[in-house]
Parts: C-alpha cells; structure tokens; sequence
C-alpha cells in the first residue's frame, strides 16, 4: 500500500491554537496503519499528532474553512 501525505517535513502549515491562527513547520509525520485504515498526523514544534484534516496551507484556506 502507498501512503500520500498532504504535507512534508518542512512544509508550512496553518492552524488553529490557543484560538489563534498561527503557522508553524512540520517536523515529523505520525503515519498509523491498521488494516485497510491509514491514520496520518503531524508534529510540529510543541504540538504532536495533529490530524491532517487541522492543518492548512494556507492561512487563507483554514479562514475559509471556519
């Protein structure tokens, strides 16, 4: 089975934190494969396991989405 991944390591993203929109970098990717299921996260500086469905790549996208 291949795993796509929406971000990188090093790839800006956007989220939401503290209710704040902020930027931070990935620096690890978190894949979790059970079965069929392929759960992806991500870590970045001080937040681990962020589902990809949090993350942004654009501030303008996750402001969109709210």
């Amino acid at each position: 089975m291949e795993v796509n991944t929406k971000f990188n390591v090093g790839d800006q993203v956007w989220l939401v934190e503290s209710n704040k929109v902020v930027m931070r970098i990935v620096t690890a990717l978190v894949i979790l494969w059970e079965g069929d299921t392929v759960d992806v996260k991500y870590s970045t500086w001080g937040n681990k396991d962020i589902p990809e469905h949090l993350l942004f790549k654009t501030k303008n996208e996750l402001l969109e989405s709210l």
